[in-house]
């Protein structure tokens, strides 16, 4: 028997904007500093942990509402996810950072204006 996922896509967006702001509150932990980052396996692994969540939501999300903004790349979004959860290993940790400094903050952009269409 399948599954079925439950949550309606405000549902999902409203959780993806939710793990976008814990990545935020993780990385004021480390002052936005990549050194303190990588420095800081507990923040790694707490930032890796809200992308996989970013990505396997957006897998649930409609067709209909990942077509209100082409500029979101949610096969690379969901990509992500599936690289984390199964290269862990293997993740650049700075490029890791670089995703979390200049990807997240601008996908929780694009996830209000979907939000608010």
């Amino acid at each position: 028997m399948e599954l079925q996922y439950t949550k309606n896509d405000s549902e999902i967006i409203n959780l993806m904007l939710e793990y976008c702001k814990a990545i935020q509150s993780d990385c004021d932990i480390v002052e936005n500093e990549i050194e303190g980052f990588l420095d800081n396996e507990m923040i790694q692994r707490s930032c890796s942990f809200s992308l996989i969540q970013i990505g396997e939501l957006s897998k649930h999300l409609s067709d209909e509402t990942k077509d209100k903004d082409k500029t979101i790349e949610w096969k690379k979004i969901a990509g992500m996810r599936d690289v984390i959860v199964h290269r862990y290993e293997k993740i650049d940790i700075e490029e890791l950072w670089d995703t979390i400094i200049n990807d997240v903050p601008a996908l929780e952009k694009l996830l209000i204006k979907v939000k608010n269409n």
